[in-house]
């Protein structure tokens, strides 16, 4: 029985421990989360700035998964602290997650920045919030082109190219390498750059076989055509599959599916804007049996086709139809293709992105990246000192790298971990009441920045001193006397310490003088005193420093009266005792007695 109860007594003391521990350290965490509410840590300090981004959720037609949007902002903080080829921009989402970004294009002078951003939730409720960080002059590439357009994206063409074909952003690389003609590269587009298309001169790309027999597609670019004509103006098309363009007829926009049946399409019921950006999409859903047409994100037409799209033999094409000409008349920007038919509100919060830019986000104030502060360091007394004075005043060294004002939180006692005694002090050194002698104490500084970053120093220890005993008293007086009169004596101990010292006097006669003091060590102190009666007295005295270590005592002992058998000789020397206490012992060498 006894032994389960000393076992229980041991695991309360180490659970204890534990316990204080853990609430310690739940009490920094918390402390950390009330100093940082509403922010966001820094994402990575070898970036040292970042924008906020804040997406209106007003703008988001439905809440999206991995839905790509457009970010275009022009900036002197991007000029000022970002690579000149917008390597280090890196995209971060509000868990501190790494987004999947592509550049479109980026301009070191005027800090213009045209990037596409892959999010793996848009809401429609609330708004998103993601960063912008950037401003480190070491990092490579941080983009992931093909992870920014879901698997289906089969085409992307973002027209911002100085020459050659069209580059596909997505993973499945579907170039249109064969050029048609020669287009004008690098023309104002709607996003960044377009291409200009000339009927005259026939501009116009295509490639191989990559997009027909589809059970489901969406076919989306920005026009701006110059003018209208007497025979089609194709967009993009798949011969004997599908076709996006500009009709002859009313001038109006359609998109034909053909399952065998000529004339089947849905078309816009108004002609295309001239010399207008126009936001143009045809979707296509076997399924569902329909072809849709969009304009500027709004629903036009739908029409219902019963047959399947048919593969084709000719190529996909950007600028006309293969096998019939039909060339485009102007400018296009951002071709894409997928292979599924994007929702109503999927192509309406698209339209909004790439047209109301302004509106659709917003961007913060630049952000420095702010360093925590220092951990303390330097401590004094220095860790793992012995004989340390119980009156020490502790210090440390701080200070934060970026200048910003520090705090100190301050932990203290002769446990470990040691309890917090002081918060919020912004004074380097801490004074705490007088320490016990021979003990060990533990201490730990964790220093708070104004923007709520910290730096915990490590738990620092030191050990009091001993505080030895004075040592026993000297006394000097005479050594006899007549009863009733006054004789002064003479005190004085030193202590190991260089402490002040008190002193008791017991004359021995039943008077103590009781702890008169305090006096420096080992300084004289002179006490008078008279005996009223005749006999031998044991004057003890001892000292005690002031912190309470008490000496052993020192003794003298004096009689009274002196001897009456005494001739005159001695009647002499007592009368110069009395007169010249002090040089007494002299006068007794030179009389040689």
């Amino acid at each position: 029985m006894k032994k389960m109860i000393v076992i229980g007594i041991i695991l309360l003391f180490i659970g204890s421990g534990l316990v204080q521990g853990f609430n310690r350290n739940e009490e920094i965490s918390i402390q950390k989360q009330n100093r940082n509410i509403n922010r966001i840590e820094w994402w990575n300090g070898d970036w040292f700035y970042r924008k906020e981004i804040t997406i209106n959720h007003n703008d988001v037609a439905d809440s999206f998964s991995n839905f790509p949007i457009l970010v275009k902002h022009a900036s002197a903080d991007f000029a000022d602290n970002a690579q000149s080829d917008g390597d280090d921009f890196v995209f971060i989402y509000d868990d501190n997650s790494k987004l999947d970004h592509e550049i479109e294009y980026y301009n070191s002078t005027d800090g213009e920045l045209i990037a596409w951003v892959n999010l793996p939730y848009l809401s429609s409720t609330e708004d998103t919030i993601i960063w912008i960080y950037y401003g480190n002059s070491e990092c490579g590439n941080q983009q992931s082109t093909g992870d920014v357009w879901d698997s289906n994206f089969k085409v992307v063409y973002h027209m911002n190219y100085e020459s050659g074909g069209l580059i596909d952003s997505t993973s499945d690389d579907n170039d249109c390498n064969t050029i048609i003609g020669s287009p004008d590269y690098e023309q104002d587009g709607k996003v960044g750059y377009a291409i200009d298309f000339e009927r005259s001169s026939n501009d116009a790309f295509e490639d191989g076989d990559i997009l027909d027999g589809l059970d489901e597609m969406t076919v989306e670019a920005w026009i701006n055509l110059e003018s209208y004509h007497t025979s089609h103006c194709v967009i993009s098309s798949h011969e004997d599959a599908w076709y996006f363009l500009v009709s002859q007829e009313y001038h109006s926009v359609r998109f034909d599916v053909h399952g065998g049946v000529s004339g089947s399409a849905a078309e816009d019921d108004s002609p295309c804007p001239l010399d207008t950006w126009y936001y143009v999409v045809g979707s296509w859903s076997d399924p569902e049996n329909r072809m849709r047409l969009f304009g500027n994100g709004e629903l036009k037409d739908t029409y219902s086709e019963t047959l399947s799209m048919l593969n084709s033999n000719y190529h996909f094409t950007v600028g006309y139809k293969d096998n019939q000409g039909n060339h485009f008349d102007g400018l296009i920007d951002e071709v894409r293709v997928s292979n599924i038919e994007r929702s109503e509100e999927w192509i309406n919060t698209t339209y909004i992105n790439q047209n109301n830019i302004e509106s659709f986000l917003d961007f913060g104030e630049q952000e420095k990246v702010n360093f925590a502060p220092y951990v303390p360091g330097d401590p004094n007394p220095y860790n793992g000192e012995n004989d340390v004075i119980i009156n020490i005043e502790l210090s440390w060294v701080g200070g934060d790298p970026d200048g910003d004002p520090v705090t100190y939180d301050i932990y203290f006692g002769n446990v470990t971990p040691p309890p917090k005694i002081v918060d919020n002090q912004s004074e380097e050194t801490y004074t705490p009441a007088t320490l016990d002698f021979e003990t060990t104490y533990y201490w730990q500084i964790i220093a708070w920045d104004n923007k709520s970053a910290f730096s915990e120093g490590e738990i620092w220890e030191f050990t009091t001193m001993i505080d030895h005993n004075p040592e026993a008293p000297e006394i000097n007086g005479p050594l006899d006397g007549k009863i009733r009169k006054i004789y002064p004596y003479n005190f004085a101990a030193e202590d190991p310490d260089g402490d002040d010292v008190y002193y008791e006097i017991d004359w021995g006669d039943g008077i103590v003088d009781s702890w008169i003091g305090p006096f420096e060590s080992n300084k004289i102190i002179t006490r008078n005193h008279s005996w009223a009666e005749k006999g031998n007295f044991i004057i003890k005295a001892r000292a005690k420093d002031i912190y309470g270590a008490i000496g052993d005592w020192g003794t003298l002992e004096v009689t009274m009266p002196k001897n009456k058998q005494i001739n005159f000789q001695f009647n002499f020397l007592n009368w110069l005792y009395e007169q010249f206490p002090y040089a007494f012992p002299f006068l007794k060498y030179i009389l040689g007695i």
